[in-house]
């Protein structure tokens, strides 16, 4: 029960208001030509398969499991690996020229659209920041690597001064590391590192459940003269936006980043829609799509930071706890990417849920110990991220169009999934980064209310206070409406919740998923990183009178529980 008259008179006010808006130094020294050339003549030998509480690997040069042999579970990170599902041996190839790609096919070491399933392909010149794999360290920091070969692979990296040697990055590894030594090794996205290196700020600080930037973290705000992204270079293209193939959506991805979040649809959960999201998820970088020669998508190559990471590849004798030294040995693992088939759009496949369904990730899933298929891997959502500007780009302020695909009012919460998935403004917040990790844990003083003006008519919130009063009292979820909800006179019920939209996995009311199609409730992401989600009044006054459970999962963190009572 979420009842405290106090707190929500206190809380009513905040959200009625006005929005008013020594660390040691070391080079990534080691180069990757040598581990390249020495695998090209000595192929890595299988691993061995890992126990199902161990995050799945990929051995190099080797067949990927058959459905018959056990894979592992997801890791508990915003994170889950997974092993390939064909029969059909992959294989492995090691390039030493350039890999390009032509009119949409990808070519590599001779092969033009042509793969089998988990083909590999090892290139000095593939991006791929390569995870250590420790606990605390890098484990949980898929997101920090998708971040770094997004920024290097567009152009941003080699223009930004990596403050741990006074040079400029000299590649993905060295920004990967950036972010190690920055970011707690917890569940975050790729949109928040990306903005942190380029404009110094982080959404998710006080976030509940995802990466925090540590005490000793360097600054963000990298690049001289410039203070945001240009506007609309940065851009997210999520399925449950679109009632077409996601592939489709996104279009001609050409010189571009792009990121990838794969979601995970749970078959163990056989409910009425034969299943449920996932508390795991997945970040990988987008190398190319495939298509045939009728120009139909039939696969993607990805890069991955799990599929060869130091630990349970190196013999234990040449690990480490010196984050110089692990540094230095991820930067050395091979660049590689992968070939996945895409299945059509057919997950989830109940009419209530999505009109166009997910692609499948083929060979992406998670099998359990006797073989079965339990969990398939969706192609969830993307970031696209435009190259550097060739001029440096333009003076990012409200005359040149604000920051990339940022409104410039406050997100209104009557149609919330209209912006739910745009990055949104962070110049609302006037502290530096590095004074907001030094503030105070003590309780905020009371609201002036005469500087907050409540303006009855338009119920715009004021998230930064909200966000603020959350954190120091830590406080993960709260209602303006309270816990009741009248058909009378309600318009919808709303949950603000101080945790990361992309890792709300699902929605449960008396115990029953509710699609997420839009119907039942809607979500939005708050400039400050903040998830809303309301109860649509079409639902809710479907319902009878009387009192309802409401259970959120998460991905990275623990469930949430409320009640509601309508009447």
């Amino acid at each position: 029960m979420m009842k405290r008259n106090a707190l929500y008179r206190i809380v009513t006010l905040l959200m009625c208001s006005i929005l008013t808006l020594g660390t040691p130094v070391y080079v990534l020294a080691e180069t990757k030509e040598a581990a390249v050339s020495e695998e090209a003549d000595v192929p890595e030998s299988p691993e061995p398969s890992s126990e199902m509480s161990e995050p799945a690997s990929e051995p190099e040069g080797e067949s990927a499991p058959a459905p018959s042999e056990p894979t592992s579970e997801p890791a508990s990170e915003l994170a889950a690996d997974s092993a390939p599902t064909s029969e059909t041996a992959p294989t492995e190839v090691v390039t030493t020229e350039p890999v390009i790609t032509e009119g949409g096919l990808a070519t590599a070491g001779g092969i033009t659209g042509q793969y089998a399933p988990g083909d590999k392909t090892v290139n000095i010149n593939i991006v791929d920041a390569e995870k250590y794999m420790a606990e605390g360290y890098d484990a949980n920091l898929c997101w920090a690597a998708t971040a770094a070969n997004m920024l290097q692979k567009s152009g941003y990296a080699q223009e930004a001064v990596n403050p741990a040697t006074g040079q400029p990055f000299a590649n993905e590894d060295e920004v990967f590391d950036y972010f190690r030594h920055c970011f707690t090794d917890n569940a975050g996205d790729p949109a928040y590192g990306i903005e942190y290196f380029v404009n110094g700020q982080y959404r998710l600080q006080d976030i509940d459940g995802v990466s925090q930037l540590k005490g000793d973290a360097y600054n963000g705000h990298l690049i001289s003269g410039m203070d945001e992204l240009p506007a609309n270079s940065l851009n997210m293209y999520d399925q449950r936006d679109y009632n077409v193939s996601l592939l489709q959506a996104v279009g001609d991805i050409a010189g571009k980043a792009v990121g990838v979040w794969i979601r995970y649809w749970n078959l163990t959960d056989q409910g009425d829609q034969g299943g449920s999201f996932d508390t795991n998820a997945h970040w990988a970088t987008l190398y190319d799509i495939v298509k045939d020669t009728a120009n139909n998508i039939t696969g993607i190559l990805l890069v991955d930071s799990d599929n060869d990471p130091v630990i349970g590849r190196l013999d234990p004798s040449e690990l480490s706890d010196e984050p110089a030294t692990r540094a230095i040995r991820a930067s050395n693992m091979s660049n590689s990417y992968t070939y996945y088939g895409l299945s059509a759009n057919a997950v989830p496949t109940t009419e209530d849920e999505l009109e166009i369904g997910y692609h499948e990730i083929s060979g992406y899933g998670v099998y359990d110990q006797s073989g079965n298929l339990i969990t398939r891997a969706l192609l969830g959502a993307l970031y696209v991220l435009d190259p550097f500007p060739a001029n440096g780009g333009p003076d990012p302020g409200p005359e040149n169009g604000g920051p990339a695909n940022i409104p410039t009012d406050n997100p209104q919460i009557e149609d919330p999934r209209i912006s739910s998935d745009e990055p949104k403004d962070v110049n609302d917040n006037e502290n530096a980064n590095e004074d907001s990790r030094n503030e105070s844990a003590s309780s905020p003083a009371a609201p002036n209310l005469e500087t907050m003006a409540v303006n009855n008519t338009d119920q715009i919130m004021n998230y930064e206070l909200i966000k603020e009063f959350m954190a120091a009292n830590n406080i993960v979820m709260l209602s303006p409406d309270g816990d009741v909800y009248d058909k009378n006179t309600g318009t919808g019920y709303t949950l603000v919740i101080r945790r990361m939209y992309r890792a709300l996995a699902n929605v449960y009311v008396n115990g029953k998923r509710l699609p997420d199609n839009g119907k039942y409730y809607k979500c939005m992401e708050t400039p400050n990183g903040m998830l809303v989600i309301v109860f649509t009044d079409e639902y809710l006054k479907s319902l009878g009178d009387g009192e309802y459970s409401i259970k959120m999962d998460f991905v990275g963190s623990d469930d949430l529980n409320s009640s509601l009572t309508i009447k």
